[in-house]
């Protein structure tokens, strides 16, 4: 299952590789297909102190880490659990938001 909490924290920090690219098939009509991701590194690049940007990027890697190995998807349980932890990751990135204005 595809949550729109996940997508858009995919379209905003451009975690590691994309999980999912749009493709169009010959009729025109648009979808999703699932993309495997580079699981050979959690922290793939330095880090900064006081980027936050970098910071969620991070948080999202080890996330997805998890996703793969601990929550599979298309488990009722795990994508519930995997809905859960988007929808915080949402309100975390929304406080950061706002506190940066």
């Amino acid at each position: 299952m595809v949550t729109t909490a996940y997508l858009l924290h995919q379209l905003k920090w451009g975690v590691n590789k994309m999980r999912f690219k749009i493709e169009t098939d010959i009729d025109g009509a648009t979808y999703l297909v699932k993309q495997e991701t580079d699981k050979s590194n959690i922290i793939t690049e330095p880090l900064t102190n006081g980027d936050n940007v970098q910071a969620m990027r991070v948080v999202w890697q080890a996330l997805h880490a998890l996703r793969d190995t601990q929550l599979p998807e298309g488990i009722t349980k795990n994508d519930e659990q995997w809905d859960d932890i988007c929808t915080a990751m949402s309100w975390i990135d929304e406080t950061l938001e706002k506190l940066s204005l």
